[in-house]
């Protein structure tokens, strides 16, 4: 927990714009979607990433571990990319919408001071 990196990457082919996320943990690493999108932009991408957050949910409520995605996305610390200028926008979106999630993964999230809750949100864009 701590070490978990979200790798995420566009690219075109054959006319066609593909996105993959890849989760590395001190466990391994995993594939967590690769799927056509419509555009390269940072909604587009969030759009996805937040698809494929409840797409795990649901696997997750099906086994018995509520809000599955969520608590995967609250475990990143890290982003890995290129330096594409969509990119930057995007890790803005995604601190946003983790800042959304981290409440649901930790229960005593409402105790933690200020600066406690300021130190588990942060990530490191790579």
């Amino acid at each position: 927990e701590g070490h978990t990196t979200l790798h995420y990457d566009g690219t075109t082919k054959f006319g066609r714009k593909y996105m993959s996320f890849q989760l590395s943990t001190t466990e391994g690493q995993y594939t967590v979607s690769v799927n056509e999108v419509l555009s390269g932009s940072a909604e587009h991408t969030m759009d996805l990433l937040q698809q494929s957050v409840k797409e795990i949910n649901t696997v997750g409520d099906a086994r018995g571990h509520p809000h599955l995605g969520e608590k995967l996305l609250a475990q990143v610390k890290n982003t890995m990319t290129d330096r594409a200028t969509v990119n930057t926008k995007f890790n803005s979106i995604l601190h946003a919408y983790r800042a959304e999630v981290l409440p649901l993964c930790n229960e005593s999230w409402q105790q933690l001071s200020d600066d406690e809750q300021s130190a588990l949100s942060k990530i490191n864009n790579h």
